[in-house]
């Protein structure tokens, strides 16, 4: 009897022992769980709400990617100003394209350039300048002079820029900072 009192007193001594160690186990999970409690309150993330924002932003870029021609498209761009000077009733006389990337306020875009040289009337000449806005929106005339030799036809002298494809994203940030819709 007397050996079962003592295995039994071993037995509880062990259990106390254990529960001690498992109470301090518990206390340490207790402060684990209020720890992240403010993190497991809050509502869970609106999954759907961020699909639709996600495929908002996309269809922006997507619209932004679309005003910006692809990388080589000189033979387009070309045809496209022949036709416009035809419809305008001027003459392209000297055509020289050249492409390449350009830093424009930290963006990197690929650029067409064509020097240009025109005859016909000044007003079709400045209309030809007028209908290069309207055909290609992505162009900057970055020189242009019209000069009148005596009683020669006038001659433009120009030199157009066509912004092709950049870095998208910071485009679209630009034109934001810059106050204008990437819209249209």
């Amino acid at each position: 009897m007397l050996l079962m009192a003592v295995l039994f007193l071993a037995l509880a001594l062990g259990a106390g022992i254990i529960y001690q160690r498992e109470g301090r186990a518990q206390s340490q999970l207790q402060a684990q769980m209020d720890d992240i409690r403010p993190v497991l309150e809050r509502p869970a993330p609106d999954i759907a709400g961020a699909k639709a924002m996600l495929e908002q932003e996309q269809a922006r870029i997507s619209r932004g990617q679309a005003g910006f021609p692809g990388r080589d498209m000189s033979i387009e761009f070309s045809e496209g100003m022949e036709q416009l000077a035809a419809s305008i009733g001027v003459r392209i006389t000297g055509q020289d394209v050249s492409a390449g990337p350009i830093t424009d306020e930290d963006i990197q875009f690929n650029v067409l350039t064509f020097d240009l040289t025109l005859e016909g009337d000044v007003g079709r000449l400045l209309d030809f300048i007028s209908g290069l806005d309207s055909k290609f929106k992505t162009a900057s005339i970055s020189s242009a002079s019209i000069t009148r030799a005596g009683g020669a036809t006038p001659k433009l002298e120009m030199r157009v820029v066509i912004y092709s494809e950049g870095n998208q994203d910071r485009a679209i940030e630009a034109i934001e900072r810059a106050g204008i819709s990437p819209t249209g």
